[in-house]
């Protein structure tokens, strides 16, 4: 059977097998979130990229599709799935915060991460090719088709792309740009009042920024200061970026009404938007209960002496039964997944790998060039070098006024996006992370080259033309 399935490469992440073991709950609750009936099985992670059956997921985007015709509150309704999912998931995380964790026994510690790590799972069902990415790609399929008429009929349909990224700006600011802006008010306000005060609420609020699937850092009161201590003239940007806000507002006013937009193409350009938001919001969720629940994980491991970076490379099945299983085979595990792993899902069944994965590989033929082509994410030209970054475990590595790389970002790249020039991505549509940062920071973005990490080095002086969605390389 796995012969048989035509692929689909979606995405490069860094992630753990611990997070790849929610596929179970995952799997029963997608299909019912979004009202369908199927769901992706069968797919394969492999170092990181993930495989979908494109037949699976042809129908689930067909099955979106019809609902969304059908229905016209069919979007909302789907919004309003994702909304109660995560006051129920975030109910039970703050709920296991607050537990005496050294009070537990063992089994009641393992009880709590079976419950805890169930809602991951249910929060998942609205990641990925589950659902979220088909109905956000069908809502920017049907604004576009509309725009297009309407500009076709004006003879402006070059103005279709530019129209469209005005049009489909997230109804919401993202969390790390609540957070950047939330850092500039502190600094204001830091020799006004209490400045511990301040402090204990941005890590109240913003704990988890830094971490991505149990994976990166979560904040710290010293992160916070350092962050602050860093801001020069926060006054300036904070009117710099409402100013670019305001700007932003009267170009979408101004396009809805010489279009004439009627009332239910607004509906749509605002479900658009809506989606553009949730499909970033539904990550941040996950990784805010994931590093809610790492002191329970790191509990379980300090008490199975395993250490706390090591358990994430555990799977579900182990870590529940992590106090029967011989240390040594635990570890066995580990060390193999550190270096390389796999996970194939055949008829709903997950099985893991860690050695001789090579026959699960795609094979990629990639033809040496100077430009690079992808999806213009965020506007804008910029000429300069550029760092390459496979995860957020080599932020280190970003200097100031340098292009970013990457298969894709995450919020664990939060502490270094102020700093970049520009972004280059393998993986993302306009949904991606990259993709609604880059416009929130108004730095050019270019997504879904496929190729860049494997093209371009270290330190190669490139030219990010996000207006034309080209990248060339000049020199090495």
């Amino acid at each position: 059977m796995v012969k048989a399935v035509k692929w689909f490469w979606a995405m490069k992440k860094a992630a753990k097998p611990l997070l790849y073991s929610t596929f179970s709950t995952t799997n029963k609750n997608s299909a019912k979130c979004f009202e369908i009936s199927y769901h992706t099985t069968p797919h394969k992670w492999v170092d990181g990229d993930i495989y979908f059956c494109e037949e699976n997921i042809n129908k689930i985007r067909a099955a979106i599709k019809n609902n969304i015709e059908k229905d016209s509150n069919y979007t909302e309704r789907i919004a309003n799935n994702l909304y109660k999912m995560r006051d129920k998931v975030l109910e039970t995380s703050i709920y296991l915060i607050n537990q005496d964790l050294k009070s537990l026994s063992n089994k009641n510690l393992l009880e709590s991460f079976e419950k805890s790590f169930e809602q991951i799972g249910l929060m998942e069902c609205f990641m990925s090719y589950r659902g979220t990415i088909q109905l956000a790609e069908i809502l920017e399929e049907k604004v576009k088709q509309i725009l297009a008429k309407k500009l076709n009929k004006l003879n402006k349909l070059e103005l279709l792309e530019e129209f469209f990224l005005i049009l489909s700006k997230p109804s919401e600011e993202s969390y790390m740009i609540r957070y950047k802006n939330d850092l500039l008010k502190a600094k204001i306000s830091m020799n006004q009042s209490n400045n511990t005060k301040i402090i204990n609420n941005l890590l109240m609020n913003y704990s988890w920024i830094g971490c991505s699937m149990f994976s990166g850092a979560p904040l710290t009161k010293e992160k916070i200061i350092q962050g602050l201590d860093q801001l020069k003239d926060p006054q300036t940007e904070l009117r710099k970026y409402e100013k670019d806000k305001d700007l932003h507002l009267k170009k979408f006013k101004k396009i809805v009404k010489d279009l004439n937009f009627n009332q239910d193409e607004k509906k749509l350009i605002h479900n658009l938007q809506n989606w553009f938001h949730l499909r970033t919001y539904a990550r941040d969720i996950i990784n805010n209960v994931i590093t809610n629940n790492m002191p329970l994980l790191f509990e379980i491991a300090e008490r199975a002496s395993i250490s706390k970076q090591n358990i994430p490379y555990l799977i579900k099945d182990e870590i529940l039964n992590i106090f029967s299983l011989p240390r040594k085979e635990l570890l066995s595990n580990i060390v193999k997944r550190k270096k390389k792993w796999a996970a194939l899902v055949i008829n709903d069944k997950v099985t893991f790998f860690a050695e001789n994965i090579s026959q699960l590989k795609e094979k990629e033929k990639i033809e040496p060039t100077n430009v690079i082509k992808g999806k213009i994410a965020a506007k804008g030209y910029v000429k300069a070098p550029v760092i390459l970054m496979n995860d957020a475990s080599e932020l280190d590595k970003i200097k100031p006024n340098h292009i970013l790389v990457t298969p894709m970002t995450t919020t664990d790249y939060t502490p270094i996006l102020n700093k970049l020039a520009g972004i280059i991505t393998d993986e993302g549509g306009l949904t991606c992370h990259a993709a609604i940062v880059s416009r929130e920071l108004n730095i050019p973005c270019i997504i879904g080259t496929q190729v860049a990490t494997k093209l371009l080095k270290d330190n190669q002086l490139v030219e990010l033309n996000a207006n034309k969605g080209i990248v060339k390389i000049l020199k090495s």
